[in-house]
């Protein structure tokens, strides 16, 4: 329904009711009142429009000029004629007597390839047979004779491999060999005196001290002597206090057994 100004009133052919109802200040109102006020401005646009549109019409190429709706219908209707008769030609066609299989399609003969393949492969044997025929093959082979003695263990291994190493002569049973390593039991069970053990300590001691200071010499003759100098002297200075030490014990123990020798 259209707008009205109001309710009571009846008059619908009066055009000034709806762009009042509009309102003229919208966008709505002014093109109805354009409308419905004898505005020519409108049709004087459209009329422009059309003759504009008919010269270029007049003026455009044939060839890309667009035909009529009925015409372009017609020729949609002939070119789907014409396709589905070219695609109806181009069909395999099957006699009609034809009584074998239809040709497979891949996914059927991918199917058939992989059945065909699978009846190929052996089957599964019952465990009945397999049984039997493992029971009679190991009454064929006879078992390999037990071991007349005891079997030798890991070290009787390394002995037969060391035997072959020195011809069958090993050297620790060797009675000269023998003596001596009997020899170097009873001393090694023999308990060192306060001054032996000492003297022993003061050995080791001077090897490690020689032992850095080779190597202090190695690094100064590299050119790096200088990132080790402070950590090895400080060694060096350590093992010279323990020498000392031992020194002094040493000294103390050969007065106490030379005190003990004139007593």
């Amino acid at each position: 329904a259209m707008p009205r100004r109001r309710d009571d009133d009846d008059d619908d052919d009066d055009e000034k009711a709806l762009w009042d109802a509009l309102g003229r200040g919208t966008a709505a109102g002014r093109a109805v009142f354009n409308l419905y006020s004898g505005d020519s401005g409108g049709k004087e646009y459209g009329a422009f429009a059309n003759d504009f549109n008919r010269l270029q019409m007049r003026v455009s190429d044939p060839a890309t000029r667009r035909a009529p709706p009925e015409v372009e219908e017609a020729v949609k209707k002939e070119n789907a004629i014409a396709s589905a008769a070219r695609t109806t030609h181009a069909r395999v066609r099957r006699p009609t007597n034809f009584t074998g299989a239809p040709p497979l399609t891949d996914a059927e003969a991918l199917r058939a390839s992989f059945e065909k393949s699978k009846a190929r492969r052996p089957g599964v044997r019952p465990k009945a047979l397999s049984d039997l025929e493992n029971a009679a093959r190991r009454e064929e082979a006879p078992l390999p004779p037990a071991p007349s003695r005891r079997l030798i263990g890991e070290q009787g291994k390394l002995r037969l491999q060391r035997l072959r190493e020195f011809n069958g002569r090993l050297p620790e049973e060797q009675p000269e060999n023998v003596a001596d390593a009997r020899r170097a039991r009873k001393e090694s069970a023999k308990p060192k005196t306060t001054r032996e053990t000492a003297e022993t300590l003061f050995s080791q001691v001077a090897l490690e001290i020689e032992e850095r200071e080779t190597f202090l010499a190695e690094m100064r003759a590299a050119g790096i002597g200088a990132r080790y100098e402070t950590a090895i002297r400080a060694e060096i200075a350590e093992r010279v206090q323990t020498l000392r030490r031992l020194d002094g014990t040493i000294c103390a123990e050969e007065a106490k057994e030379a005190k003990e020798g004139r007593a």
